[in-house]
């Protein structure tokens, strides 16, 4: 890196400190509204998948203030941003961004949550400091990507603990000098491989250590401890290569990048979803008999067949199963979350369904990355009938957006069974965040 490099920690110092809630639009406020639904509950899920018990024994239930959601045990700041972030991201359902390739709810809110139940911060700060988290994780991310992808990085784990310090430092009312000291401690903190999401479960192990990280950082930055002042410029380096395009600050506080963020849909890896919509659409817009068909072929790129996980032994690796995703939604009626199952891999109807398709790669898509995300789909009837379609995004992208109506639906599905009665409380409450005197209220709602 050569001498004289542009300061972008110091940049964004200043441009973080100075943004006010007031500064956001109503729109995006709303947007933080319901990414906040949707990462609640994602955590839902998570506490239902029960693999974050594992976690808690690992790092135990230190004194603390802050609360291990949906379990309510306490413990520390730091142990719960942990564990609440590996809780959100074992169930790979939470909100996420193409143009990243990286998830930013469940990389810096569960630091921003338990930070702020343990200085007890209102439900606008939560916003602003949510607003703020999105901005930083998309901007550096989409300079990094999918070049950091290509060197082996996985970007949640990388960009998490800028995205969680930048947050906490608002959260906390950090000073410029403080901010940017926050995200010099923080660079170096962003480990992240993406062979991780071979072994399923250690993918949420490295995000929930970053986003501790992040907050750690915050922490340090407020008692005075300084960093490298370009530990961000070799951060962007070493893990982006020869960078031709600079982060973008120049319309900061004028487009926000939380509205540049999906909501899925599906269960499983969000480079499921274009081959899964693209096949339901052919199946519904001409009426198709499962029965009928005797193959299924879908063309993907080579980013999406990077996470494709072959002959998946468990339901972690089920959920970066293309061909799983399809047959279990065509044989059970939907992909939701909770088809991903150990005994859905051993159903013999959908083993069969999963050997009528297969993946084809077509380079020609990787040029539209990370713009459009698409997939093409062709089906065989066993009569000859041949049936062919491709769309240009799954739904729930920003242009493809998900109703009100289907985000609560979605927290309805994943949280009904065990909070019962109180998720129409606390879908009040969400919408109503901005009039929240705390969030300990909101949290407590959460346990079970």
């Amino acid at each position: 890196m050569k001498e004289g490099t542009r300061l972008i920690a110091k940049e964004l110092g200043k441009l973080i400190s100075e943004t006010e809630y007031y500064d956001l639009p109503i729109n995006i406020v709303n947007t933080a509204k319901s990414r906040l639904l949707d990462f609640l509950g994602i955590v839902t899920a998570g506490y239902r998948l029960g693999t974050y018990k594992e976690i808690m024994d690992v790092l135990g239930t230190d004194k603390g203030k802050c609360t291990i959601l949906c379990d309510g045990q306490k413990t520390s700041v730091r142990n719960a941003a942990i564990i609440n972030s590996f809780m959100s991201h074992s169930s790979y359902y939470e909100d996420g961004s193409r143009i990243t390739g990286g998830h930013p709810s469940t990389a810096m809110l569960p630091a921003l949550l338990a930070l702020g139940e343990e200085r007890k911060i209102s439900g606008k700060k939560l916003i602003l400091g949510m607003v703020v988290g999105y901005e930083v994780f998309n901007r550096i991310g989409s300079t990094l990507y999918p070049s950091a992808v290509n060197r082996g990085f996985q970007p949640t784990p990388i960009l998490a603990p800028l995205a969680a310090a930048s947050a906490c430092a608002k959260m906390m009312d950090l000073d410029g000098e403080k901010t940017f000291q926050a995200l010099n401690i923080a660079a170096p903190l962003g480990a992240g491989l993406k062979s991780a999401f071979k072994e399923a479960m250690v993918q949420p192990i490295q995000v929930g250590r970053s986003c501790e990280g992040g907050l750690t950082a915050a922490l340090f930055a407020e008692r005075g401890l300084l960093g490298y002042g370009k530990n961000l410029e070799f951060f962007l380096t070493s893990h982006g290569g020869n960078i031709e395009k600079q982060v973008n600050l120049e319309n900061w506080g004028k487009e926000f990048e939380i509205k540049n963020t999906y909501v899925k849909i599906h269960g499983g890896c969000r480079g499921n979803h274009a081959p899964l919509d693209v096949v339901l659409d052919i199946i519904s817009a001409n009426s198709l008999n499962i029965n009928d068909i005797e193959s299924i072929k879908v063309i993907i790129d080579n980013v999406t067949a990077a996470n494709e996980i072959h002959n998946p032994k468990n339901k972690g690796e089920a959920q970066f199963n293309i061909p799983f995703s399809i047959a279990v939604a065509l044989v059970n009626g939907d992909a939701s979350l909770f088809q991903f199952t150990d005994e859905n891999l051993k159903d013999e109807r959908i083993f069969a369904m999963m050997d009528r398709v297969s993946i084809e790669i077509d380079p020609e898509l990787d040029k539209f990355l990370p713009d459009k995300r698409g997939a093409g789909g062709e089906i065989v009837l066993k009569n000859g009938q041949k049936f062919i379609s491709f769309t240009d995004m799954p739904k729930g992208e920003p242009e493809r957006p998900l109703s009100q109506q289907e985000i609560e639906g979605k927290f309805i599905l994943l949280s009904k069974e065990v909070i019962g009665k109180r998720v129409d409380k606390i879908i009040d409450m969400v919408w109503n965040l901005d009039n929240l005197y705390q969030i300990n209220d909101l949290i407590e709602c959460l346990i079970i």
